[in-house]
């Protein structure tokens, strides 16, 4: 995980720490907004997917809505604190994850702009998020 969580680009470190340690679906971390983590708990609510295939629709997700304790990992909840502070500075502050210019993020993209490109950089071979 170190190997490619330094090969990745920093923007998206914050990401894929989070998605590792969580382990949540492709859909639900690209929807996570930031009304939906309790920081007092430690605990976020997944209430939607993003699916892109439908052009960004937001449905509920497989699994439907849950309450997901993090509190058995603070690195997690740290790391959604520097998004916050990086949301600050693009005026974006609905999603947690997002790019550059504050718009959220597709899994596709992701998948083909960064998953893929990081692992062919660490000389791993393809496979899917």
């Amino acid at each position: 995980m170190q190997l490619f969580l330094e090969a990745v680009p920093a923007f998206y470190r914050d990401l894929y720490l989070v998605w590792f340690r969580t382990g949540w679906r492709p859909n639900e971390i690209v929807a996570l907004r930031f009304d939906w983590l309790d920081y007092g708990r430690q605990a976020v609510t997944i209430r939607r997917g993003r699916s892109p295939r439908w052009g960004g629709v937001e449905p509920t997700p497989k699994t439907g809505p849950r309450e997901v304790d993090c509190s058995y990992d603070a690195v997690i909840f740290e790391a959604f604190e520097r998004r916050r502070l990086a949301s600050i500075a693009t005026g974006q502050r609905e999603y947690v994850f997002t790019d550059e210019h504050g718009q959220p993020l597709s899994q596709e993209w992701l998948n083909k702009r960064i998953w893929q490109l990081t692992l062919r950089r660490c000389g791993l071979r393809a496979r899917g998020q």
